[in-house]
């Protein structure tokens, strides 16, 4: 489902923004007819396991699908972006920081599935 994966990490120092650089190709193989529940996150690892993190604020994800097959790039704030900081969050994030990219179809109000997912990143920042 996800190819040519490409991912880079930008850190400011001076603005305290850092962020995850993302783009891939796409395909999905089952019935697409509903482009509006399919989103996609990049999830960063917490210490206990099965835990992750958005770092996502309120508001659309970035990244979404309107076709069944196509090309997505976008660029994710992390938990240690200096605008998204959560004590809680960070306090529980696993060091080094370590992600992946999550393509997500949803279920119900404020709920989704993970149905692919890449392999595990670990932060160069």
């Amino acid at each position: 489902m996800l190819t040519n994966l490409e991912i880079a990490e930008a850190f400011d120092s001076t603005s305290k923004r850092h962020e995850v650089i993302v783009s891939f190709d796409y395909a999905f193989t089952a019935n697409f007819t509903q482009p509006s529940v399919y989103f996609c996150t990049v999830q960063f690892l917490g210490k206990q396991a099965g835990r992750s993190y958005s770092g996502m604020g309120r508001g659309p994800a970035p990244c979404q699908f309107t076709e069944d097959k196509g090309s997505v790039s976008f660029r994710w704030a992390t938990p240690l972006d200096g605008d998204n900081r959560d004590r809680r969050i960070i306090e529980d994030l696993l060091l080094p920081v370590q992600y992946f990219v999550a393509v997500h179809q949803k279920v119900g109000k404020n709920q989704s599935n993970i149905i692919a997912y890449s392999q595990t990143f670990q932060s160069t920042k």
